[in-house]
């Protein structure tokens, strides 16, 4: 489904092959784009992202491996587990920005940029969400040993939100077409 929505950017051409036969391969004729940061800046930025995402991946993974009562609750747990797909998503969105040259594909735009914002506003939301439960099962007698799960909770929801505040940090342009 997803695939389509990109083939009108791909052109079907015959290339002889290395043992000389004739190969049908596709090739990339849709509009290229370009990060409108300087390289420094842009390099400082990928870093950012990838702390960010470690930062919210870590407070993800580590009330996991905790077994007090608290986890034991599916309202504080489900929005946990849950955040892990976004959290994912976000991972593609990171890899495609780390491995993206001088000349970014359209489907590789739509990945850093417009579903960025989306998997990270999804993770704010499921962390929020998590610690809402945390809230009501503090306030219904779960003791304060739950306080590494509502800490990691907090981080993932800071990253979460400067993952999201971000976004407009990758802007990238159209390049211009070439004669």
């Amino acid at each position: 489904m997803g695939a389509r929505r990109y083939a009108g950017d791909y052109r079907l051409e015959n290339v002889l092959g290395k043992n000389g036969k004739l190969r049908t391969v596709p090739v990339y004729r849709g509009t290229y784009f370009h990060f409108s940061l300087p390289t420094e800046q842009l390099h400082r930025l990928r870093r950012k992202k990838l702390i960010l995402l470690c930062a919210a991946s870590l407070g993800l993974a580590v009330p996991m491996f905790l077994t007090g009562e608290l986890m034991r609750r599916w309202y504080v747990l489900l929005p946990l587990v849950l955040s892990l797909l976004p959290a994912a998503g976000l991972w593609v969105s990171v890899c495609h920005l780390f491995r993206a040259g001088e000349k970014v594909i359209r489907e590789h735009k739509e990945q850093m940029q417009e579903r960025f914002a989306a998997r990270s506003a999804a993770l704010w939301i499921l962390a929020v969400l998590s610690l809402a439960g945390q809230l009501a099962a503090l306030f219904s007698g779960i003791g304060p040993e739950s306080w590494p799960v509502t800490l990691c909770t907090l981080v993932v929801i800071l990253a979460a939100l400067l993952l999201f505040l971000g976004r407009k940090e990758l802007r990238l342009e159209p390049l211009p077409e070439e004669a």
